[in-house]
């Protein structure tokens, strides 16, 4: 199994068989122009080798629309199993195969398993298991609380995790070092939460 590095949330998966391009959002703003790239626009999608697209969620930095439509061939998406089907029926209106994917179900794919794990009711993670490797992309889940952990449990243990680092929101005003420095501080105790957290599953 290969991981490469895409840009913001975005990598991509090679299983020696299939590669999956996970949440590109390479074009365009987010959040009501609220968030754009720190490397704006350096990726087009049509220059990437994948086979399928996975998406974790419907947030915009996510689940990039201006992105999907460059496009110029439409590829099978994975996409977790909702019970408004907006994602997917959107997708399909735009020429996207859409696989759903139940939760916490495990599915094959070529050259390895895929299980989506929904957390906090919206977003999901997904783990890669090739027989030999077992790999994590939390993605934006937030794994803090118990409960969501736990779902993890029957997949431990887990060789490799990416989480994010970030605080993608206010971090007070210009010449305030102290909220910054306590938000770059809540990043590093989740981060510690989610290793501890699975340490202790193995």
């Amino acid at each position: 199994m290969e991981i490469t590095f895409i840009n913001h949330s975005s990598i991509i998966i090679d299983t020696g068989l299939e590669r999956i391009l996970c949440d590109p959002w390479y074009k365009g703003t987010a959040s009501a122009n609220g968030w754009r790239l720190l490397l704006d626009e350096v990726t087009d999608i049509n220059s990437l080798d994948f086979d399928k697209l996975w998406i974790s969620h419907e947030h915009p930095d996510h689940f990039s629309i201006p992105t999907l439509k460059a496009m110029a061939i439409k590829k099978p998406v994975l996409y977790q199993e909702t019970s408004d089907k907006k994602v997917l029926n959107y997708l399909e209106t735009q020429g996207h195969k859409v696989s759903e994917l139940p939760h916490n179900e495990t599915l094959p794919i070529k050259g390895c398993n895929v299980t989506s794990i929904v957390t906090e009711g919206y977003n999901s993670c997904i783990l890669f298991d090739d027989g030999t490797i077992k790999f994590l992309n939390v993605n934006d889940s937030q794994l803090d609380k118990e409960a969501e952990i736990t779902k993890l449990v029957q997949h431990t243990p887990i060789d490799l995790i990416s989480i994010q680092f970030h605080y993608a929101n206010w971090a007070g005003n210009q010449g305030d070092d102290e909220i910054p420095e306590f938000k770059r501080q809540n990043a590093v105790n989740r981060i510690k939460k989610y290793a501890k957290s699975v340490e202790q599953l193995m």
